[in-house]
C-alpha cells in the first residue's frame, strides 16, 4: 500500500509541474493595435500634404487638387538632405513599404527664424489618426479626412487638414487670420473667433 501512496504522489507531482512548464513557456498574444504598432515605424504624417511632384515638392504645401497624403500615413526613413539643382536642403521620407517617396524642399525665406529641422518637427508625429483626431467632432474629422476647412472648425483640426500656416505670413498662430496657398500666386485666409473656432473671413 505503500509503494502504491508512493507512485500516486509520484505521479501527481509529475502531472503537476508539467501543467506549470506549459503554461510559462506558452507565448503572449499581443492585442492586435499592438501588434499593428509595431509592424509600423511609430511615425505618422501630422497633416494632409498635398502630392505634387512627389520629388519637387514644396514645404509651403499648395493645397491645389484632391490629390494629398492623408494625415496619420505611416512613414519611415525620414531625412534632412541636400539637393545639387537647385541647391537647396529638403525632408526626405517615404511610406511604410516603399511604396512612395517623398522630397519635400525647404524654402527659408518662408519659415523666417526657422530652421529646416523646424520643418520636420511638425511634419510628422508619433500619434495615430485616432489619437490626433481625439476629441474633434466627426463633422470636423469628414472634413480634414476631405482636404477641407468648414466652419466651426477647432484650429487643431486646422492643422491636421492644412499643417502649420508658413510663418512669413502667420508669424504666430495666437492670430485670428491664418494664411495659406493654393498654388504659387494664390493665397488665402483661415479666421478664428475668440474660442478658436473657424468662421467666414470678413
Amino acid at each position: 500500500m505503500k509503494n502504491i501512496g508512493l507512485v500516486l504522489c509520484v505521479v501527481a507531482l509529475l502531472a503537476v509541474s508539467g501543467c506549470a512548464g506549459q503554461q510559462s513557456s506558452a507565448p503572449s498574444t499581443p492585442s492586435s493595435a499592438a501588434a499593428s504598432k509595431a509592424t509600423a515605424s511609430g511615425l505618422y504624417t501630422a497633416y494632409n500634404i498635398w502630392i505634387m511632384a512627389p520629388h519637387n515638392m514644396k514645404c509651403i504645401n499648395y493645397k491645389y487638387g484632391n490629390n494629398f497624403l492623408p494625415a496619420g500615413t505611416p512613414v519611415q526613413k525620414i531625412h534632412i538632405g541636400e539637393d545639387e539643382r537647385p541647391r537647396q536642403e529638403y525632408v526626405g521620407f517615404e511610406t511604410v513599404g516603399g511604396k512612395q517617396k517623398f522630397k519635400i524642399l525647404y524654402e527659408p525665406s518662408w519659415h523666417p527664424g526657422k530652421k529646416i529641422d523646424h520643418l520636420k518637427s511638425v511634419m510628422f508625429t508619433s500619434k495615430t489618426f485616432q489619437e490626433m483626431t481625439d476629441g474633434l467632432t466627426q463633422r470636423e474629422i469628414d472634413a480634414l479626412r476631405a482636404g477641407k476647412i468648414v466652419d466651426g472648425m477647432a484650429s487643431n483640426a486646422v492643422f491636421i487638414a492644412y499643417g502649420y500656416p508658413p510663418e512669413h505670413r502667420t508669424p504666430t498662430l495666437d492670430r485670428t487670420v491664418w494664411v495659406y496657398w493654393s498654388n504659387k500666386f494664390t493665397s488665402f485666409n483661415v479666421c478664428f473667433d475668440e474660442a478658436q473656432k473657424t468662421v467666414i473671413c470678413k
